[in-house]
């Protein structure tokens, strides 16, 4: 077994000792077509430390969509982010500073029946105001001839309190894309 599957795996299991530290906040499922979803009031969770937000989605476009995310609507240039990506036979990656949102991970394109694309989020220290807030991400799919898996990180550089995080697709995600929003204690 890799290190990243037990990694992942180890992931899913709470501290010990920690009770309910892990609590899903939101959930929403697309009944159509949609170009972005958006968790608001965020400052209504202040008593949790992290967020995390897990995406299974599909794109409604023929080709592989990036998945944005956009903290507090500010679309100003203020995010600096760097992924990884591998396809099973080769590895590339890419770095980007002063973009307008952070990408984070691709949503896998509308061919395929059934096959979404996987997506863990992690907000780190939302809700802190003397730091600029960090995200990684963990993302992949698996289709026939079209396969990802990506790690990617960044900073919004702003000190302000996560307030709304809105997720997007270059082209609409597909219905039944599935977006859960979860709080760490």
């Amino acid at each position: 077994m890799s290190f990243i599957l037990l990694g992942i795996l180890n992931s899913q299991v709470p501290p010990s000792g920690a009770g309910n530290s892990f609590d899903l906040l939101e959930t929403t499922v697309l009944g159509s077509v949609a170009s972005s979803v958006t968790f608001s009031n965020l400052n209504n969770y202040s008593d949790y430390k992290h967020l995390e937000v897990r995406v299974t989605a599909k794109s409604n476009d023929a080709n592989n969509q990036a998945l944005r995310v956009i903290l507090n609507a500010d679309n100003a240039g203020n995010y600096n982010w760097h992924r990884l990506e591998g396809d099973g036979s080769s590895v590339s990656s890419t770095n980007q500073t002063n973009d307008a949102r952070m990408v984070a991970g691709l949503i896998a394109r509308s061919t395929g029946s059934g096959e979404f694309s996987g997506h863990i989020i992690s907000v780190l220290d939302f809700s802190n105001s003397s730091k600029f807030t960090t995200i990684r991400t963990l993302s992949g799919f698996f289709q026939t001839a079209n396969k990802r898996i990506q790690l990617s990180s960044g900073a919004w550089r702003n000190t302000a309190a996560v307030t709304s995080l809105r997720l997007e697709a270059f082209a609409d995600f597909q219905t039944g894309s599935r977006f859960s929003l979860y709080g760490i204690k």
